[in-house]
């Protein structure tokens, strides 16, 4: 499957399980499997990383901006609220 950071033509919308924000196939993986949008696919895994290893895969900065670009696009970030307070810490 071709990955793209557009939508990939023909599919059907659907909203993420997470931030409800309306989101399409994007040829990413995962993420469509899992009803959710690639920043919530993105932050999830980070979240697992840092309950399996104690540390960000990403840096702190960056999982700050990925939540501040959902919030940005209008959705709600309150799912990663106890991942944001982590990485402003």
């Amino acid at each position: 499957m071709r990955v793209s950071n557009r939508f990939t033509r023909g599919t059907a919308a659907y909203k993420c399980g997470c931030c409800g924000r309306l989101t399409r196939d994007t040829g990413r993986g995962d993420n469509e499997l899992l009803r959710m949008c690639a920043e919530c696919f993105d932050l999830g895994g980070e979240e697992n990383h840092l309950s399996d290893t104690g540390e960000f895969y990403d840096s702190k900065q960056n999982v700050l901006s990925m939540i501040a670009y959902i919030e940005s696009k209008g959705g709600d970030a309150s799912c990663w609220d106890e991942l944001k307070a982590k990485a402003s810490a």
